[in-house]
């Protein structure tokens, strides 16, 4: 099966989003996306700039929309499922690496059901 993109939202919280693709890398994830909603905070500048992860640079704060107001999820998700996230929804150490794939499971078995997470 393949992974799903993972958009997270980003602006400035650096700390919690490393823990957070940490755990995604460990996962399995190659797909994740940083929505950056214009950061000024130089160690995550400095962090966006570095990442071997897909950077939209949105330029403006648009906020907890901004996956599909800059265009992202329509540019980089097409017709497939994904993932929107926030920098600070990091999974516990002992949150199984299946989790993203759990979640499309209880979504492929429940059609009335849209979104699902932590």
């Amino acid at each position: 099966m393949t992974q799903p993109p993972i958009f997270i939202v980003v602006r400035d919280l650096l700390s919690p989003l490393q823990q957070l693709v940490a755990w995604l890398e460990r996962a399995g994830h190659e797909r994740i996306v940083l929505v950056d909603n214009a950061s000024t905070y130089t160690p995550m500048v400095e962090y966006l700039s570095a990442t071997p992860h897909t950077v939209v640079r949105c330029g403006w704060n648009m906020g907890h929309r901004s996956p599909w107001l800059s265009g992202a999820v329509f540019d980089l998700a097409h017709d497939e499922s994904y993932v929107v996230t926030d920098p600070d929804i990091v999974p516990d150490e002992n949150c199984p690496l299946d989790a993203v794939a759990h979640f499309a499971a209880v979504l492929a078995t429940h059609p009335g059901v849209h979104r699902v997470g932590f």
